[in-house]
């Protein structure tokens, strides 16, 4: 017995036609026709789902055909098929698989990513109850579609065929389509287009500003937003470690094409950290922390600190230093200056500081005899006894460290001091008196 050459490839929902040949010589008129499925063996007889005829032909005298019609093919009418002559008992057999056209769809068809981010190409394949399928993706690649490689990159599986590309990067920029296949049909979804772009870059110049109070500050931010149009600029400042958008307003604002930070008439409100953004349709970026530190600016009462000036003050008031810091270090100038103003005022009351006063009252000293001990008002009365200043000088060389003088020298500093001294005794007693 022959077997036709069918292709036993058939598609869902049609009508077929199984046909064995019986030699003329062997043909009797009684032929059967069996179906095996999952080890279950079915005869096939005349009705709504088959019909069986066994009849010669006048195209073919030496061959009688066995044909068996079914109708309506479904997947439960894949298996096995015997046909068998009742009388020779010859037989054939054959396979049929029923297979139908995968549907697949796309709902989307453009894509934009972020680059390092992951993305999903949606395919949606529908096997219509088919479970001999298999999917698979092309990419366009200089101008030709390649075969896309199931990989840790690029993932998909049949359950779920929709691609997805990790850690995108600019190269994966291009065309994709998806397949679905069975061993009948092989069927192709819609062109898929897939752009990447940079977020937005954000640049600031200056991580620290440094700032007095009543200045006007500028907070330099600059956005690239690549292959996007930057449509919106933030600025946000960090508060009790959440942060605040900050609303734009006559002193503090910026805009998309100057998207610096602008603060006008700085405060002590005003210090704190500060973070720059911007955003495109693909996505944000921004900068890292800002940090603003702000100083009070010291009035100084020319009054109580005649030699500082403003030109001077500002040598000490250093970036980083506190305000407290800045005030202390001037109190400290202040005392200085006091203190010096003092010792310069002792030392003019006090010409001689070599020779010591008291309060106690001595007796001077008999005429001739200086002491060392001796009180200026002492010393003034050996000198109304008739004595010399140069005799004054070395009999008190003992204290006033001076021995070398003639008696004529009158410009020593010990002749001088005592000269300046007597003279003061007899100004304070005409005072007292």
């Amino acid at each position: 017995m022959s077997v036709q050459k069918y292709n036993n490839l058939v598609q869902r929902g049609e009508d077929v036609t199984l046909i064995c040949y019986v030699p003329s010589n062997l043909w009797s008129s009684n032929c059967l026709w069996y179906f095996i499925r999952n080890e279950v063996v079915e005869r096939l007889l005349n009705g709504t789902k088959y019909t069986v005829s066994c009849s010669p032909t006048n195209n073919d005298q030496f061959r009688v055909p066995m044909k068996l019609l079914l109708k309506n093919a479904t997947f439960n009418d894949s298996g096995k098929y015997i046909c068998i002559d009742t009388e020779s008992t010859v037989r054939g057999e054959m396979l049929l698989n029923v297979h139908a056209k995968p549907q697949i769809t796309v709902p989307k068809t453009n894509y934009k990513a972020v680059v390092g981010t992951n993305v999903t190409l949606e395919c949606m394949v529908n096997a219509n109850g088919d479970t001999n399928i298999s999917t698979r993706w092309e990419n366009m690649f200089n101008t030709q579609w390649k075969n896309v490689t199931n990989s840790n990159k690029y993932y998909w599986t049949t359950q779920m065929p929709s691609l997805v590309i990790s850690e995108v990067m600019t190269t994966d920029s291009g065309s994709y389509r998806c397949f679905a296949t069975n061993p009948l049909f092989t069927s192709r979804g819609l062109e898929i287009s897939l752009q990447v772009q940079n977020k937005p870059t954000v640049t600031v110049n200056e991580y620290n500003y440094t700032i007095r109070t009543g200045e006007n500050l500028t907070v330099h931010c600059s956005i690239d937003g690549h292959d996007s149009t930057v449509e919106r600029v933030e600025w946000l400042k960090q508060e009790n470690s959440q942060y605040r958008y900050l609303q734009s307003s006559t002193r503090v604002f910026w805009d998309i094409s100057s998207p610096s930070l602008k603060i006008i008439n700085v405060s002590f409100d005003d210090a704190g950290n500060y973070t720059c953004r911007g955003m495109t349709e693909v996505g944000a970026g921004q900068s890292q922390q800002i940090i603003v530190q702000v100083f009070y600016l010291p009035v100084i009462n020319q009054q109580d600190i005649k030699d500082l000036n403003v030109s001077s003050l500002n040598k000490y008031v250093v970036p980083g230093v506190s305000v407290v810091a800045c005030l202390a270090l001037i109190a400290l100038i202040v005392v200085v200056k006091l203190i010096r103003t003092k010792l310069l005022k002792d030392r003019a009351d006090k010409p001689n500081s070599g020779i010591r006063r008291t309060n106690q009252q001595r007796q001077p000293s008999p005429s001739g005899n200086i002491s060392s001990g001796d009180t200026y008002e002492q010393l003034c009365f050996h000198q109304s006894e008739h004595l010399t200043y140069t005799q004054l000088i070395r009999q008190s060389n003992t204290y006033i460290n001076e021995s070398n003088i003639t008696e004529d020298d009158d410009t020593s500093p010990a002749y001088m001091n005592i000269n300046n001294i007597c003279t003061a005794v007899q100004q304070n007693s005409s005072t007292s008196n």
